[in-house]
């Protein structure tokens, strides 16, 4: 069920947004995008997609000496590529990581403890 604000959000943003304390008229900065709304782009590959024709991410407001985002607009993309929590939003490098810890740990880990019974 939709919300009924300007941006068409679901009522799981809203709340996500709430808990995060972001306002969804809010704005952000470009390094602001990926650590608090989870987007899963770096910095130069959103302002390539923003060069794209037609724009692949939303397009920023920008004021003399200021370029930022709607976080509502943000927010909207996101769930249109279905990217709603930013806690399941990984990049290569955090996944890589991930996985060679995971095998470092089971390596470490003695493979037969039958002997102790």
């Amino acid at each position: 069920m939709k919300n009924d604000n300007p941006f068409g959000l679901s009522d799981q943003a809203v709340s996500m947004l709430a808990r995060a304390g972001i306002n969804p008229f809010g704005m952000l900065r470009v390094n602001e995008l990926k650590p608090r709304l989870g987007v899963p782009y770096g910095i130069s590959t959103i302002w390539k997609k923003c060069a794209e024709t037609p724009p692949a991410f939303p397009l920023p407001c920008r004021e003399p000496g200021l370029t930022a985002w709607r976080v509502g607009d943000v927010m909207a993309w996101l769930e249109k590529k279905g990217i709603t929590d930013p806690a399941v939003t990984y990049t290569r490098g955090e996944r890589l990581t991930a996985a060679r810890q995971k095998k470092r740990k089971e390596q470490a880990a003695p493979q037969d403890l039958a002997w102790r019974d």
